[in-house]
């Protein structure tokens, strides 16, 4: 009896070092926006997201603070064309899927998640909060750096 109540208690330490572990692991880094022009409404945020764990997981959300902005959606960014009539579009992302020992780039040209009714200009060196939220219910949270974009800047 001694033996099973102890691998029991082994096993739980376990699963419970195993989840904490995930969601330490797990990052969010290099985030940014351009700066904006006043009046402007609308802008993007780039990041990258890392996920060393064993698990895929999706990203169902991305928010910021409403004093940054009333609204936040994912999109895509894609160019079709023969390369003399190119057309740019962007497209709406439900979620973004995040495999497991890989990373995932919000980049210009790409995945990105724009941010709508911005309450006020984003100005080079400005702060704000970020939080990525995940199917299973968990939250990523970094911070956005608001900086110029690099003039010929490639997806």
């Amino acid at each position: 009896m001694r033996r099973l109540t102890t691998a029991v208690i082994g096993a739980v330490l376990v699963a419970w070092v195993g989840c904490t572990t995930e969601h330490r692991v797990v990052e969010v880094r290099s985030a940014w926006a351009r700066d904006t022009a006043p009046g402007q409404s609308t802008a993007a945020l780039y990041f990258t997201v890392s996920n060393p764990s064993e698990h895929a997981f999706r990203i169902t959300a991305v928010k910021v603070p409403t004093e940054t902005a009333g609204t936040t959606s994912m999109h895509r960014s894609a160019v079709t064309g023969n390369g003399e009539h190119d057309m740019a579009t962007m497209a709406p992302v439900g979620s973004v899927r995040v495999a497991p020992h890989s990373e995932v780039r919000f980049r210009p040209g790409g995945l990105h998640v724009m941010i709508e009714q911005l309450r006020h200009p984003l100005k080079v060196g400005d702060r704000f909060p970020m939080t990525l939220e995940r199917s299973n219910g968990a939250t990523l949270r970094t911070e956005v750096t608001v900086r110029v974009a690099e003039s010929g800047a490639k997806p």
